[in-house]
């Protein structure tokens, strides 16, 4: 059996370096990793996600989550649009059905002042029996921040994924965007990338925000595939904020997961059909 020193485990806690899978897997199932917390303001336990229009009047940093359903028509201009208006630092966007960073409908959604970094679909799907339709993810952040688009060693078929870390004057955030179509129901062959996906997330020093259309529905607790995805959240120490509905149907698939120590002071949910099917989600993080 392997046997690691506090010290050795240290070691390896580093962006740059990945500890390999087998001793991940017997990190996280032995519940052995523990991140250095860093110094922060508290962040309330109890996030409110019954407040409405959460905005810029409350300071901090405002992380925005929508899936677009596509850029066709005037969506990038209600994209544009609601950045500005709400003053959001940070929007990802899911199911956005580009198929290049250069695509004139996704640059449209980006006001002054912002830049993106994408997967395009074209990227997303090209490998990816699973991923019928649809698909192209991005995340369009204020140039406050300096980008470094990530790559994993995890290629998952059955969901797309972009990571990057933005950095800015006082801290680096890691963001990983998630879409799983839902023209089919989650599989096991999800859940099992999924893990592998948190299993290198999960080691990052930095704070991590994981967020994105999962199309599972958290919100009935007799799915077994919700209370599946809520068993491996908490075995990385992960919590998902977002407790009201997010689709005109009634349920909610988009999602914002952090570690526990590191929760949104509020979140809002905007009604669905404004510029999609789904509802903006607006989280606020306390500044660093």
């Amino acid at each position: 059996m392997l046997a690691y020193t506090a010290d050795a485990l240290l070691s390896i806690n580093c962006v740059d370096r990945r500890p390999v899978r087998s001793v991940r897997r017997a990190i996280f199932s032995l519940r052995l990793w523990r991140r250095t917390p860093t110094t922060r303001p508290a962040a309330s336990h109890a996030v409110g996600s019954k407040q409405s229009n959460v905005n810029k009047q409350h300071g901090g940093i405002l992380i925005g989550l929508l899936n677009t359903q596509t850029l066709a028509n005037n969506r990038p201009i209600a994209v544009s649009d609601t950045i500005a208006t709400r003053h959001l630092d940070i929007l990802a966007l899911t199911e956005t059905w580009h198929h290049a960073s250069d695509d004139i409908p996704l640059k449209r959604c980006a006001p002054p002042g912002y830049l993106i970094v994408d997967a395009a679909r074209s990227d997303a799907v090209s490998t990816r029996s699973d991923v019928e339709r649809g698909g192209g993810i991005a995340v369009i952040y204020s140039d406050r921040f300096a980008a470094k688009k990530l790559q994993f060693d995890v290629k998952p078929t059955t969901f797309e994924v972009l990571g990057c870390s933005l950095r800015s004057a006082s801290t680096t955030v890691v963001y990983v965007v998630i879409y799983r179509p839902g023209t089919k129901p989650a599989t096991d062959g999800f859940f099992t990338e999924l893990v592998a996906l948190l299993e290198i997330v999960a080691t990052f020093r930095n704070d991590i925000v994981i967020t994105g259309d999962f199309n599972i529905h958290v919100n009935d607790a007799n799915d077994w595939r919700a209370r599946r995805l809520a068993d491996i959240l908490e075995s990385f120490n992960l919590l998902q904020a977002v407790s009201e509905p997010t689709h005109w149907q009634g349920n909610t698939l988009d999602l914002v997961i952090t570690r526990s120590d590191v929760r949104p002071t509020a979140c809002s949910v905007d009604p669905p059909k404004v510029i999609s099917d789904h509802a903006l989600v607006v989280c606020q993080f306390p500044s660093a």
